[in-house]
């Protein structure tokens, strides 16, 4: 069964992407072979040209989610449009205001990119988990903090 989405498939889709996107490395559209070797490199997991062969001719109506998920680093398609030409309904959760608020701040701080490196770091130091922290005591009743590293 193939699934459609209007009048495109995955099959289709990946198909008329691939063969409209140029190359960098050659100046041509890529070739299946060469998505395949990128995919594969991005996804951490082997993909053949026939595998790609396959998705475009809807041999294999369901890629694995790693790469889905890799397919629109290569080609110029979002994973929403790869879903719903799968015939799958793509639903993200609603953004609570607190998330508009940092997408926008992050928006504002991507035009300039140090703030940007920077500010990515900081979000992501406080989103690890708390370390442990032991505390030794010291001489004469005093306790000090040990990190560990």
């Amino acid at each position: 069964m193939i699934l459609r989405v209007g009048d495109r498939n995955f099959g289709s889709l990946v198909r008329s992407t691939r063969e409209s996107t140029i190359d960098p490395t050659t100046g041509r559209p890529y070739t299946q072979a060469r998505v395949a070797e990128l995919v594969a490199d991005l996804s951490g997991e082997p993909v053949s040209r026939s595998l790609v062969a396959g998705w475009e001719s809807d041999e294999i109506e369901l890629p694995r989610i790693k790469h889905l998920n890799a397919l629109p680093k290569v080609l110029p398609v979002s994973v929403e449009d790869l879903v719903r030409a799968l015939g799958l309904e793509f639903e993200s959760a609603p953004m609570r205001e607190k998330e508009r608020r940092m997408q926008r701040a992050f928006r504002r701080l991507s035009r300039t990119p140090i703030l940007e490196d920077t500010a990515l770091r900081v979000v992501e130091a406080m989103a690890q988990p708390p370390q442990e922290t032991e505390y030794k005591p010291r001489r004469r009743g005093q306790i000090h903090r040990v990190a560990e590293g």
